[in-house]
């Protein structure tokens, strides 16, 4: 399984800022994907991981979005993988928590 986490990413303020996806998948936080020092401007920005390999299972991953005036959000989600027999895609469900935006810093929305 492949799945794409995606988010979309808004810095009032129009700051450039830094996103890094994380998951605890393998028992430990580890990071798993980011922009590489790059900083990017408000937008959309996913992470293809391969690290969520077994049905059944509920998964936890966060987004991290520090702008570069030192402001940071940090964002937790969680889907589970359904098998439903065959060679069928995972079904992806109960994204948690709510597309909530948080004022005056970067804000999250997967």
């Amino acid at each position: 399984m492949n799945p794409v986490l995606s988010v979309d990413v808004l810095d009032d303020d129009g700051d450039l800022f830094n996103v890094t996806f994380m998951t605890n998948a393998s028992g430990s936080w580890e990071v798993i994907g980011w922009n590489a020092s790059v900083p990017l401007l408000n937008g959309s920005y996913s992470c293809v991981s391969s690290v969520f390999g077994s049905y059944g299972t509920v998964y936890w991953w966060c987004v991290n979005a520090s702008d570069l005036g030192g402001l940071w959000v940090n964002s937790s989600y969680s889907f589970t993988t359904v098998s439903v027999g065959g060679n069928v895609s995972p079904v992806l469900s109960n994204p948690v928590p709510a597309n909530v935006p948080i004022p005056d810093v970067p804000s999250l929305n997967p």
